[in-house]
């Protein structure tokens, strides 16, 4: 796949580097989607007669345009939502900025330039993802998300986007997919994360006919605990019934749950593995990352080949939550996941419990052997 297709128009003005950014109002929805009111009123050595914002509520992406050229109109690209959509280069030069992107771009002229500079010269465009986040559900992939765009190297899309797994997304095409994507400089590595793509067998093929050298990021944890949380997502009043039946008067784990199926994470990492080399799957245990995320992001670092600048001091451990928050490159304050994040694991009757841990057992052991390293997945002392 041809990642040089690009939907800016030409490149930015020469004085795009000297364009200072203020945003008067941001608003950004709970759930992570756009909703954003953005307004940029002091841009230095442009004259705000020739400087206009235009919402991006009716575009294709959401995104927000501002025109940078001091001498033509303004005039919005509408990226293309399909691919037999056509592109056209008629438009003066625009750099495209949105509330929602990241803030090496958001953010331009703002921070020390020693943690980030774009190649001279270069717009940021809407480029594939170099790296995916493909699960798993329930396991903290969002927790992951965040703290990894904290990197100046890194940027994600916003939202889940359900490409390869939803098939009203797939017959859109990738031009649909690109659109998605975050804007982003050559130097950065894309991501995007949907935790529900490591259950689904078309999502490996198709990632590796977009790229072969896809970088996959996996976090998961204890089976039983992930169960436990999906079933009280799905079935808040019985959330035993979606993944204990009552065969002949004795209670046993059904096997036909598909809740209970996606705790066979063994199952669905050979998938992945008959298609990618171990070596671009990189494995990360929730509980590890929970208690000490500076050194899994740093992990990540290295197998992203970013520069290693996440430390201890980007993290921030608030008691009254009980997990770590961020503190962000770019800020001076402390960013903290929702308070749906972070939650103390929810309990059942520990004689489930233990039929859930006996059901997992064999499967775990199977995962233990093929990763070469062992997880503390078994019931906890009361």
């Amino acid at each position: 796949m041809n990642d040089d297709v690009t939907l800016s128009a030409a490149a930015p003005p020469e004085d795009i580097h000297d364009v200072q950014l203020y945003d008067d109002a941001l608003e950004i929805s709970k759930d992570g989607q756009q909703n954003s009111k953005v307004y940029f009123s002091d841009f230095k050595n442009m004259s705000q007669k020739n400087v206009s914002y235009m919402s991006g509520s009716n575009m294709s992406t959401r995104t927000s345009f501002v025109h940078a050229d001091k001498t033509t109109p303004s005039v919005s690209l509408k990226p293309a939502a399909h691919e037999n959509q056509t592109i056209t280069k008629t438009a003066p030069p625009t750099y495209r900025i949105s509330g929602r992107e990241h803030w090496t771009i958001n953010e331009l002229g703002r921070y020390n330039v020693s943690l980030f500079s774009p190649p001279p010269g270069e717009t940021p465009k809407r480029r594939f993802p170099k790296a995916i986040i493909i699960g798993a559900g329930k396991c903290g992939t969002r927790a992951l998300l965040e703290f990894l765009q904290m990197h100046p190297y890194v940027v994600a899309a916003n939202s889940e986007v359900h490409f390869f797994d939803q098939d009203e997304n797939f017959q859109k095409g990738f031009t649909y997919y690109k659109s998605k994507m975050p804007l982003s400089y050559s130097n950065q590595v894309t991501i995007e994360k949907t935790p529900s793509y490591i259950w689904s067998e078309r999502a490996i093929h198709e990632i590796y006919k977009l790229n072969k050298n896809m970088k996959l990021i996996l976090i998961i944890k204890d089976p039983v605990i992930r169960v436990i949380s999906q079933a009280i997502r799905s079935s808040p009043d019985n959330p035993e019934s979606t993944f204990i039946q009552e065969h002949e008067g004795t209670l046993r784990v059904s096997n036909e749950s598909r809740t209970v199926d996606w705790g066979i994470y063994v199952k669905y990492i050979k998938l992945w593995l008959q298609v990618f080399p171990k070596s671009q799957l990189h494995i990360l245990e929730s509980r590890d990352f929970v208690t000490n995320p500076t050194l899994e992001i740093q992990r990540l670092e290295y197998y992203l080949g970013i520069p290693r600048m996440i430390t201890e001091k980007n993290f921030y451990f608030n008691k009254s939550k009980g997990f770590y928050c961020m503190r962000p490159f770019h800020l001076k304050t402390i960013v903290c996941l929702s308070s749906g994040k972070g939650m103390p694991h929810p309990k059942i009757n520990p004689i489930l419990e233990n039929l859930l841990y006996k059901y997992y057992r064999p499967h775990n052991e199977a995962l233990f052997q093929l990763l070469g390293k062992r997880y503390d997945w078994k019931p906890k002392t009361r």
